[in-house]
């Protein structure tokens, strides 16, 4: 009940990746884990009590506190990458997050110790720096993430020598606590080199494909076509087509202050069983808004069949796929559009 509460809390009042206070309230979790480890390890045979209380007491409820650091933050990393995650991401990345959010629960898990809680620590840290690395540096590109893997490693490596030297159990300290951020740290650069990471702090608010789009004052009026029993639907997919039709895509995309960067607009036509590129169109986008920066654009000369449609930042990283089919309509009669705006 406590795990279920706690969770819709952090979905309730966590505020934009890029806040400052989330930021550094992560930030410090993060280093108090980053001691706590340390300092289990060096006292993990101790028996007696210690001279301080405040320390004894800490000794006593180490292992609850340092679960429940765990679990916010990885309960604010599964709503922050889910956010971000198309289809793929949502599966194999964000289903990695999840699991272990869970996992930190169960005391099969708790009870394997420093192993458990360095994989956990590493995978923290990691998918802190992935959008803390790019909101300093107002961009999101590969350097971003090569830089934010070698950091955590350094950090960890250094901490790793140091505790080592006043160890004498050295063999079982580097095979409990190296070994498992080796493999994090490796595992997760495969990870992305697959793609399957989600393209944090960037996200997707609202895209679709539309018959039209008007801006007013502050607003965007789209326009749309949908079948009767599509009643959730507010959208122009499947495009039905009359003469003259422009076939619009709109997006809104969360970027954080600072960001000015280039989204790229893929198109791609399925001929013969393939899928053909059709053109590429770049659109400048601001950082900032809370709802994030909305956009379109529209192509005039288009076929029927099915088509692909592909959001990516400059750095090529995708930002959702989108599939759908256009089709001729079978009258000349007037069409009345649906409309929202946003």
């Amino acid at each position: 009940m406590f795990f279920v509460l706690g969770f819709l809390f952090d979905l309730l009042t966590l505020d934009r990746v890029d806040d400052s206070f989330t930021l550094w309230q992560q930030f410090l979790y993060i280093i108090f884990l980053l001691w706590a480890l340390n300092f289990d390890w060096l006292h993990k045979d101790r028996s007696e009590k210690f001279a301080n209380k405040a320390v004894d007491l800490y000794w006593k409820y180490r292992l609850l506190l340092q679960h429940f650091v765990f679990g916010s933050l990885l309960s604010a990393y599964a709503i922050f990458y889910f956010a971000s995650a198309h289809s793929w991401q949502i599966f194999f990345f964000m289903g990695i997050i999840v699991f272990l959010l869970f996992a930190n629960e169960f005391s099969f898990f708790q009870k394997l110790g420093l192993v458990f809680r360095s994989v956990l620590l590493s995978l923290c840290t990691l998918c802190f720096l992935f959008y803390a690395v790019p909101v300093l540096l107002g961009e999101l590109n590969h350097l971003c993430f090569y830089v934010s893997l070698l950091f955590s490693f350094t950090v960890f490596y250094v901490l790793y020598r140091r505790s080592k030297d006043s160890l004498t159990q050295k063999d079982l300290f580097t095979k409990m606590y190296l070994w498992p951020v080796v493999f994090v740290h490796v595992f997760v650069l495969l990870l992305y080199v697959a793609k399957l990471i989600p393209p944090v702090p960037l996200s997707v608010h609202h895209a679709g494909i539309y018959h039209k789009v008007e801006k007013k004052n502050a607003l965007y009026t789209l326009s749309y076509l949908r079948p009767w029993w599509k009643f959730w639907q507010k959208k122009s997919e499947p495009f039905v087509a009359s003469k003259g039709d422009r076939l619009y895509y709109f997006a809104s995309v969360f970027s954080p202050n600072g960001f000015k960067q280039v989204l790229k607009i893929q198109w791609y036509h399925k001929e013969n069983n393939k899928w053909r590129k059709w053109d590429e169109v770049p659109i400048q986008s601001v950082g900032g808004r809370k709802r994030g920066f909305r956009g379109y654009v529209y192509k005039q000369n288009y076929t029927a069949g099915e088509w692909k449609l592909e959001l990516r930042s400059s750095s090529g990283h995708l930002l959702e796929r989108r599939y759908f089919k256009v089709s001729n309509a079978s009258t000349l009669e007037p069409t009345k559009f649906r409309q929202i705006s946003l």
